[in-house]
């Protein structure tokens, strides 16, 4: 059971709590738990040779960070007052990279699907005695 979890039990059933705070803020509720920062940096991933490079118009402009860690990565563009920005996440680039392979950001959102929909089957075949005994038990 994960560190923010507790069990408190009484005679008729027990119950698993997460520990946060209840935050009202403009008329909304929102449920705040505390960020395990340090647990979350211990099981980071070194990713050595690993680089995300910026490109304008097809153009190396700078490699933006080197040797990240293991992870998804989503773009992002902050602008400040009256500035804009105009952004060609593919697949159809005005402007390729020539100098390396690539794949468009929505190549993320079908490998992520292929990944859920694998990481759901084993998590159920890993599982099938569990469903088999509580079916077992409600047909007894």
């Amino acid at each position: 059971m994960p560190s923010h979890w507790y069990s408190s039990s009484c005679d008729m059933y027990k119950a698993q709590v997460l520990v946060g705070a209840l935050i009202k803020f403009k008329s909304h509720l929102y449920f705040e738990e505390k960020d395990l920062v340090q647990e979350t940096e211990k099981s980071l991933t070194d990713n050595d040779n690993s680089k995300i490079i910026l490109y304008k118009n097809g153009v190396c402009y700078n490699v933006a960070w080197q040797d990240i860690y293991e992870g998804v990565y989503y773009p992002a563009v902050s602008i400040y007052k009256n500035a804009t920005v105009s952004i060609n996440f593919g697949p159809d680039f005005k402007y390729p990279p020539k100098d390396l392979t690539y794949l468009p950001v929505q190549a993320m959102a079908s490998q992520a699907m292929v990944e859920h929909t694998l990481a759901d089957m084993i998590y159920h075949i890993e599982h099938e005695q569990e469903y088999i005994d509580v079916a077992a038990a409600a047909f007894c």
